[in-house]
C-alpha cells in the first residue's frame, strides 16, 4: 500500500505492483490494471488518484507518468523507474537472474534499481 506519508518509497511501490502483477501470470487490459493500482493507495495518495479527471488517464502509462509527475520532487527515486511500463518486465528478469527467485527484498530492488535504472533497460 502508498499513502503518501514519506514512510513508503514511490519507486518501490511501483516496482513492487508490477512484481505482483508478474506473478500472477495474467495479461491485464489496461483499465483492470489502473484499477487494481487504484486499489494500493491509501490516505493522501488516494484522495490525489480520486481527484484527477477521468478524461485525463486513457491507459496505465498515462497514470504512471501522472503519478511519476506528482510525486518526483518528494521521492527522487522515481527518478530511477521512468517510463516504468516500458522496461519494467526486462527489469524484472533482471531481478530474477541476480537473485535466482522471485521473492525480493525490498532493499535488493532498491539496490537493482540504483545499480541499473530502468533507462538502462531494453524495451519490451
Amino acid at each position: 500500500m502508498f499513502k503518501d506519508d514519506n514512510r513508503n518509497d514511490a519507486a518501490l511501490h511501483l516496482v513492487r505492483f508490477h512484481l505482483h502483477i508478474h506473478k500472477l501470470k495474467i495479461d491485464f487490459p489496461d483499465y483492470c490494471l489502473m484499477k487494481i493500482f487504484m486499489a494500493t493507495l491509501e490516505g493522501d495518495a488516494r484522495s490525489w488518484y480520486e481527484s484527477l479527471l477521468p478524461t485525463c488517464i486513457h491507459c496505465l502509462k498515462d497514470f504512471h507518468t501522472m503519478f511519476f509527475e506528482r510525486y518526483k520532487e518528494f521521492y527522487p527515486s522515481l527518478n530511477l523507474v521512468q517510463n516504468c511500463c516500458k522496461h519494467v518486465y526486462s527489469f524484472i528478469e533482471h531481478l530474477e537472474k541476480v537473485y535466482e527467485d522471485d521473492d525480493f527484498m525490498d532493499d535488493e530492488i532498491m539496490e537493482a534499481l540504483y545499480e541499473n535504472p530502468f533507462q538502462q533497460h531494453k524495451e519490451c
